[in-house]
């Protein structure tokens, strides 16, 4: 019979040890002292290139087998799909669990599915790319809140929140870099060469993993029933439900999710429909957007982020809203441009100072479940961000959902706000 470990509901210290002001004077300088973790983000950078690569011949092959826009649809369902439903049960696993196996485990299984992509020759086979599309999403569900889990063990709480930036800024590099990469690797080459290169790409992200010194404590041991795990993901969401700050932080999350959404969605018509710019301006839009992102990464990557959390998430959320409801009403696209750059640099600064905080408030035997329950919140949130104002957009203007996404942002940030300034003074707990 599974029982609680004997913790409080009250709020952890932000980091094992008191970490004063002199002590933190460098945030990304203490996290990259780091061998783990540069080895961490060394891998992460390759297989987060892979799938770029990959996710241009997925998109290459599946319109080469059929022009059905509802087959394509049902594909990146397939891999989205298992963050749905298995999500919340994944963080029992990892809190029971060595997260570093666990996520070695998880890239050797994406890195061996993937090759039977190779396998697919004409439409009768796009069933082989939805089950390798499920079984890849299913895997994934463990490494994120497994890796975010993992990182307060790899670096010290001063380091915390620039460490999630490095994380975050290898995942928008990918984004930016890799789509246009990856489209010239697959003219050259071919799909089946992109394909080849995201599996081996998993391989030297596993390999990285494994050369990791930092260990997980495993912390039941006990077998794990079925009963088990449904009670453990229960107590994990009560645990959230019972944590003012948790649940304040997810939500200020999920709000940069939507906006997000709106700004792709949305933001490539107002460019299209107002300012009369087509391609060049969309690749404009994305280009700025990754630039804001990099500023942003380097404001956390300050001390003053980890000695200040509250103030940059209160920043943070103010900028992101009054960009996202000023949007619709900058009549010259350069001051668009403006907007969507505040737009990215306030978004990876709230995910990162989000991210490190909750790390860090929260017992590692709990960890697990609470990662994966606020990765379940970030993709049901951007992917409804998506859905929504792809439909809404049709029948309601930008004038009006811009600032309503923004109003939402902004509400979100307030509540984040109150629950952090109540932490414990910075300049002795953080």
């Amino acid at each position: 019979m599974y029982s609680e470990p004997e913790t409080t509901d009250e709020t952890i210290e932000l980091g094992v040890e008191p970490v004063s002001l002199s002590e933190g004077r460098a945030g990304l300088r203490v996290a990259l002292r780091s061998r783990d973790l540069r080895l961490l983000a060394a891998g992460l950078a390759v297989s987060q290139l892979g799938d770029s690569f990959l996710l241009v011949a997925m998109l290459i092959i599946a319109r080469s087998l059929t022009t059905n826009p509802l087959a394509i649809s049902l594909l990146a369902a397939s891999i989205g799909l298992p963050t749905v439903l298995f999500g919340l049960f994944a963080g029992v696993l990892i809190d029971r669990f060595d997260r570093r196996k666990v996520m070695i485990l998880s890239d050797i299984i994406r890195g061996v599915a993937v090759l039977f992509l190779l396998l697919v020759r004409d439409a009768r086979d796009l069933p082989i790319m939805m089950i390798v599309g499920f079984i890849m999403g299913t895997a994934g569900v463990l490494f994120l809140p497994a890796r975010n889990a993992l990182l307060p063990r790899i670096v010290p709480a001063e380091g915390l929140v620039a460490a999630n930036m490095l994380i975050e800024a290898t995942q928008i590099a990918a984004l930016v870099v890799g789509p246009a990469l990856g489209g010239l690797f697959v003219t050259v080459l071919g799909p089946q060469a992109a394909i080849a290169f995201d599996s081996a790409s998993f391989f030297v992200s596993a390999t990285c993993i494994f050369l990791l010194s930092t260990r997980h404590v495993r912390m039941q041991t006990e077998k794990l029933t079925a009963r088990q795990l449904r009670d453990e993901m229960m107590e994990g969401l009560r645990y959230i439900r019972r944590n003012d700050l948790l649940w304040r932080l997810m939500l200020a999350g999920a709000a940069s999710m939507l906006g997000l959404g709106a700004v792709i969605i949305l933001g490539t018509v107002q460019i299209q429909d107002v300012y009369n710019i087509q391609a060049s301006g969309i690749g404009a839009l994305l280009s700025v957007l990754g630039l804001g992102m990099v500023v942003g990464g380097a404001a956390v990557a300050t001390p003053w982020a980890h000695i200040y959390p509250a103030p940059f998430v209160g920043v943070s959320m103010v900028l992101l809203g009054s960009s996202l409801a000023l949007f619709p009403f900058l009549g010259d696209f350069r001051l668009a441009l403006v907007a969507i750059f505040i737009t990215g640099a306030s978004l990876i600064s709230l995910r990162s100072v989000v991210s490190a905080l909750m790390q860090m408030n929260v017992p590692d035997d709990r960890r697990g479940r609470v990662e994966s329950a606020n990765n379940v919140v970030m993709a049901a949130s951007y992917n409804a961000s998506l859905i929504a104002t792809g439909a809404l957009g049709i029948a309601i203007a930008p004038s009006f959902l811009f600032p309503l996404a923004g109003a939402f942002v902004l509400a979100a940030g307030v509540l984040a706000f109150q629950s952090i300034r109540r932490l414990p003074s910075p300049s002795v707990n953080y």
